[in-house]
């Protein structure tokens, strides 16, 4: 059986974290940060939150060839391999071995295995390591107890399995994740574009969160599985290309220069109009400011036709309007700064009325 009609029809290990709906936590921080990662590799991937394990991560949207299952966990303590393997009377199957249980139900695949979580192992010194570098006291300890608990006695592959402690915080992993946005920017585009990670982060929050809600039991096809269950690399580079335009189409100098200039004004005044549009080009970005608010109001009153007739008194016309419905706001501004978050919005509004 093919790997994509396996994920539909094979039975899922009964899933109680999908049950109490999750926030943007450690797992969600710890799938997209990696996700970044093979971003930078250029590889093809789906990553598919609260399906068959925490993260099911594919090679493919399409036709899939590999599959890894991660269980990611977070401890307040080191990890001990008995706390790792041990099966309870309430959990008689142990954290590794739900992971073998996965291998197990997929053989017929190339299946790999992660464990991740915030805490070190105390077993091994190493951030990350494979099932089968471990002593051979532990391994076998490992196989004997692992073996036990599953109704399959098949050798269990341990080179199939990966430990890895993140270098994500347990206590601010959001922030840490926001850092790490700030390196993926940095590092995929070739020109510095200014973007908000903050704001990003909360579109991959949201995403998240979206994808997570989505009950496995409403899913028929591996097609739907992709589409409302699985984060994409064709999702993220479209994400990415339309952050990379809109940045592009964003309001600058030089299209103010070329208004300011058709107006009249002479040199020595584009200079300071330069210095202006450049400081509200800023503050409009917060949303707090009193430009940010002016614009929107500004927004409002755009007119296309009027502005094209006359720029000189469409401006003019503009900032009396705006002294009457926001007099506050315009009197914590100069008149260049009216003029230029005025000219700012005409550039906006035209720029998103063409894209």
């Amino acid at each position: 059986m093919e790997l994509a009609k396996s994920l539909i029809d094979v039975p899922q290990t009964e899933r109680g974290g999908e049950i109490a709906q999750r926030g943007f936590d450690f797992q969600a921080c710890w799938a997209l940060s990696h996700m970044f990662e093979y971003e930078l590799q250029g590889k093809e991937y789906v990553f598919v939150f609260e399906y068959h394990d925490d993260v099911l991560i594919l090679d493919s949207e399409s036709i899939p060839k590999k599959a890894t299952f991660a269980q990611v966990k977070t401890n307040e303590k080191p990890w001990t391999l008995s706390k790792l393997i041990t099966a309870t009377k309430k959990k008689p199957i142990s954290f590794i071995g739900k992971l073998f249980e996965q291998k197990s139900k997929f053989d017929n695949s190339d299946v790999e295995l992660m464990f991740v979580s915030n805490a070190y192992f105390s077993f091994d010194k190493r951030n990350k390591f494979k099932a089968d570098e471990i002593s051979l006291k532990d391994q076998n300890n490992l196989l004997d107890k692992v073996s036990n608990q599953l109704s399959s006695k098949d050798y269990l592959e341990l080179s199939k399995l990966t430990f890895l402690t993140s270098d994500l915080s347990l206590e601010d992993h959001s922030s840490h994740l926001k850092g790490k946005i700030c390196d993926f920017f940095e590092s995929y585009f070739e020109n510095n574009i200014e973007i908000n990670p903050a704001s990003f982060a909360r579109t991959l929050e949201s995403a998240c969160r979206d994808r997570a809600k989505v009950r496995s039991s409403d899913i028929r096809d591996f097609d739907e599985l992709i589409r409302r269950k699985g984060f994409t690399s064709s999702f993220v580079k479209e994400t990415l290309s339309n952050i990379c335009a809109t940045k592009t189409l964003q309001p600058n100098w030089e299209n103010a220069r070329a208004i300011f200039s058709d107006m009249g004004k002479k040199t020595i005044q584009l200079l300071s109009l330069q210095s202006t549009f450049t400081r509200i080009s800023i503050s409009v970005k917060s949303s707090n400011s009193v430009e940010r608010l002016y614009l929107e109001k500004a927004d409002l009153l755009f007119n296309k036709q009027a502005a094209e007739t006359s720029m000189s008194m469409y401006i003019n016309e503009s900032i009396k309007s705006l002294e009457i419905s926001i007099p506050d706001y315009s009197l914590a501004l100069t008149e260049p700064k009216k003029e230029c978050i005025i000219v700012y919005s005409v550039i906006k509004n035209i720029i998103g009325g063409e894209e």
